[in-house]
C-alpha cells in the first residue's frame, strides 16, 4: 500500500530529512511550506529519490485557513492521510519573540492534528 505523507517543515533540516526517507519508499508526499523557491527543488529532489508523487503547498501551518485549505488539498489530490509530520521550525529566540513562535508552533502541531482528525471521520 502506497503512503500518503503530510510533513510540515519539509524543506529544510529534520523534515527534509524525514520527507527524502519516505520517497526511498516509494510514498506519495505532500510538503507544507512558506518558501516557494525551497518547495520546488524540494518536489524535484523527493521525486528523483523515488517518491511516487510530491505535492508542494505553501503554506503558514499556524494559520487555521491555510492548513485547511491544504489538507483539502491533499486529500484530494493525493487521497487520505495515512501520516503527519509536524517538523515546523521553532525560533531559538527568548522572551516574548520566542512565546509568540512557541505558540505558532503548538498551534501548528494541534491544527494539523484536527485537520487529520476531521478528514478521517469524512
Amino acid at each position: 500500500m502506497e503512503e500518503i505523507v503530510v510533513i510540515t517543515g519539509g524543506t529544510a533540516g529534520v523534515g527534509r530529512a524525514f520527507a527524502r526517507r519516505y520517497a526511498r519508499q516509494g510514498a506519495k508526499i505532500a510538503v507544507l511550506s512558506t518558501g516557494l523557491d525551497e518547495l520546488r527543488e524540494t518536489a524535484i529532489d523527493l521525486v528523483t529519490r523515488g517518491a511516487k508523487s510530491a505535492l508542494v503547498i505553501p503554506c503558514d501551518v499556524a494559520n487555521p485557513e491555510q492548513l485547511a485549505r491544504a489538507t483539502s488539498r491533499i486529500e484530494q489530490d493525493l487521497g487520505p492521510i495515512d501520516i503527519w509530520i509536524d517538523a515546523s521550525p521553532v525560533e531559538p529566540h527568548g522572551g516574548r519573540r520566542r512565546a509568540i513562535w512557541l505558540g505558532a508552533a503548538i498551534a501548528s502541531v494541534m491544527l494539523g492534528a484536527v485537520a487529520v482528525v476531521f478528514g478521517v471521520r469524512r
